[in-house]
């Protein structure tokens, strides 16, 4: 049921939801993680994910664990975590935007794998948050916990049907 008051509400307008993760252990962690963009200083959109805790039904204690990623404004940037405590994060392809205001369009339709605590994964190679490449307009990330996948559905440029998938398992992923 939907509560008679928002449990969250943004304090200035600019900020943006456009994701949502809830932490795989919620019941003793009792995290969520919201993703919001917002403009650039030099034009363009950023996009920041904030972990918070819920407190007494609400969020609360919220700390930015991800700032700055480059975005595309009116996006989505679908989250999913895994048992492991790693959060996924699916980008859209800001790289016109991105170059266009001196940004790193290295994270252009990216899927970016990061732990918990906004830190890059230890499993990464070269120190990058970079899992893969998926989609200009990603519409979902979520975590099979049956088979171990990670599955990203979406548009591109190539495709403009329905939301395709892409699995990668633990194994692929170097884990």
């Amino acid at each position: 049921a939907l509560l008679p008051d928002p449990p969250l509400t943004a304090r200035d307008p600019e900020p943006r939801i456009v994701g949502l993760g809830i932490d795989r252990h919620f019941a003793e962690s009792h995290s969520v993680f919201i993703s919001s963009s917002e403009p650039a200083v030099n034009g363009g959109a950023v996009l920041s994910v904030t972990r918070y805790r819920e407190v007494a039904g609400s969020p609360g204690e919220g700390i930015a664990i991800i700032d700055s990623l480059p975005f595309t404004d009116g996006a989505l940037a679908p989250m999913a975590m895994d048992r492991d405590g790693q959060l996924y994060v699916a980008l859209p392809d800001a790289s016109v935007t991105s170059r266009a205001v001196g940004l790193d369009a290295s994270f252009a339709g990216a899927v970016v794998r990061y732990d918990r605590d906004g830190r890059i994964s230890p499993q990464a190679p070269q120190a990058s948050p970079v899992l893969a490449y998926g989609y200009s307009r990603p519409t979902f990330v979520t975590v099979d916990p049956a088979y171990d996948r990670i599955w990203i559905g979406g548009t591109s440029a190539t495709m403009q049907a329905a939301a395709t998938l892409y699995g990668v398992t633990m194994q692929e992923r170097g884990v």
